[in-house]
């Protein structure tokens, strides 16, 4: 009969656990990268620094910059409204509810 001959050979099937790692501390720095870049340059929609592109500024805008905005309207005092609650005066049944029927 013929001799054995031992032919197994040990797989080596850790060998690509410093690779993983790299790939791993590639995608955290990736992350950690955008996560900053995402904090430091994004507006919410609803931020006063917001402006949408070819808005103009906010004096241009009819904003509270603007020097008169509003034109000759007269102030709520001289309408007959509360002055200290800052509302004129506009005449309605205040027996009947707001939004009722004309």
């Amino acid at each position: 009969m013929a001799q054995h001959v031992d032919r197994y050979i040990k797989a080596e099937t850790n060998g690509g656990w410093p690779f993983a790692a790299f790939i791993i501390a590639v995608a955290v720095v990736i992350n950690l990268a955008v996560f900053w870049l995402h904090s430091t340059t994004y507006y919410p929609p609803t931020d006063l620094r917001f402006r949408a592109k070819g808005a103009g500024t906010h004096a241009e805008a009819g904003g509270h910059d603007a020097a008169d905005s509003h034109g000759s309207e007269a102030s709520p005092a001289s309408e007959g409204g509360d002055p200290s609650r800052g509302q004129a005066q506009t005449g309605a049944d205040p027996s009947r509810p707001a939004g009722a029927g004309h």
